[in-house]
């Protein structure tokens, strides 16, 4: 099947159209190989047996989270919200000062048998966790930090 792309030209002197036909196949394999390459690390992902996440900017807001960090972090809904929206006890606990140092500077930042508190409901209870993690620059194409890949391990 070959796949085209059509343009219609009028040309006003002779009261004329013209078509031009231009053959995208190759274009279009290439963007059907992508979509099943991206889908395929999307799986991936969302099946890892790890936490992960990436946070996008400054401002460090949640582009992606696996469930296994939803379960731990025991929020939904977060794609889009800062970490300061959704986990704001971590703000006394030094976790965004350790963010913020990782965007600047893009090195990582782990930790070994950290606490860290959560506050799951809300109201204030804190739940301690003892985390393994990493916080890695994530780079755009060009090469500049843009966000933070994060895994944090139970």
């Amino acid at each position: 099947m070959a796949h085209l792309l059509w343009s219609v030209f009028w040309d006003d002197v002779h009261q004329i159209s013209y078509c031009k036909a231009k053959d995208i196949t190759d274009k279009k394999n290439l963007e059907k190989a992508f979509e099943v390459e991206r889908q395929r690390f999307y799986d991936l992902y969302l099946q890892a047996p790890s936490c992960m996440g990436i946070l996008k900017g400054a401002n460090h807001v949640y582009e992606m989270a696996n469930n296994l960090y939803l379960n731990l972090i025991d929020k939904n809904d977060i794609i889009g919200k800062t970490v300061k929206e959704v986990l704001p006890e971590l703000e006394s606990q030094g976790i965004f000062k350790f963010l913020d140092t990782v965007y600047k500077t893009g090195e990582t930042f782990s930790a070994n048998e950290m606490l860290v508190k959560f506050d799951s409901d809300g109201k204030g209870q804190l739940r301690d966790t003892y985390l393994n993690f990493i916080y890695q620059a994530h780079r755009d194409i060009d090469g500049n930090i843009d966000g933070i890949l994060f895994l944090p391990m139970m």
